[in-house]
């Protein structure tokens, strides 16, 4: 995340997820203000110490097509380079089955601080299913033909096209055949009551 990104963002009404830097200044509300003196604009920084001795929740959840399973770490905090906006901070880590071990903790900020950490890590894990569409849009916009797309640029395009559950490549192809049945038939069907009609 980049604060000459995210602040015009923030600025018109829009709300942000994305990754930081695990090392990136995140501070606590000011404590309530006691006797005389200007009001502090931060409370303490969050340190590594204190990340890690959060209470962490483990999940079970399907991302990005398979099931993980996912730890996560949670806390509202105020991010410094974003001039103070609260945020919501999830640090997550994914365990690897075959190693036996957890990955490296990764910060994700969102600028709702009401979202749970679980779903933080939702809508963030939505980001592949859009970006590659991003590359097929830019492939075909404003063109009078359409390029020669790949298989992976058909399946993107499709795929947030059809419903919204996750598909296998084997599934959306039995989707496209049925479909392309079902339109042959019905142009079939129309054909005949033309024909009909004619006689």
């Amino acid at each position: 995340m980049r604060a000459r990104l995210v602040m015009p963002l923030l600025h018109r009404g829009f709300q942000v997820i994305g990754q930081a830097r695990c090392d990136t200044a995140l501070l606590l509300p000011p404590p309530p203000r006691s006797g005389r003196g200007r009001p502090r604009k931060y409370g303490d920084q969050l340190t590594r110490e204190r990340i890690d001795a959060m209470p962490a929740i483990t999940l079970e959840l399907c991302l990005d097509g398979k099931a993980q399973t996912v730890r996560l770490r949670s806390i509202v905090a105020m991010a410094r380079f974003l001039q103070g906006t609260p945020v919501r901070a999830v640090w997550r880590e994914f365990f690897d089955p075959d190693k036996n071990t957890w990955s490296k903790p990764r910060l994700l900020l969102a600028t709702e601080p009401q979202l749970s950490a679980e779903t933080v890590l939702r809508l963030y894990a939505r980001r592949w299913r859009i970006e590659p569409l991003f590359l097929v849009k830019q492939k075909v916009e404003g063109r009078k033909q359409w390029p020669m797309l790949s298989f992976n640029d058909l399946v993107t395009a499709l795929a947030h096209s059809l419903p919204r559950r996750q598909l296998t490549a084997e599934q959306l192809a039995e989707i496209i055949d049925k479909r392309h049945r079902l339109r042959r038939q019905a142009k079939e069907s129309h054909a005949n009551r033309s024909a009909v009609a004619l006689e």
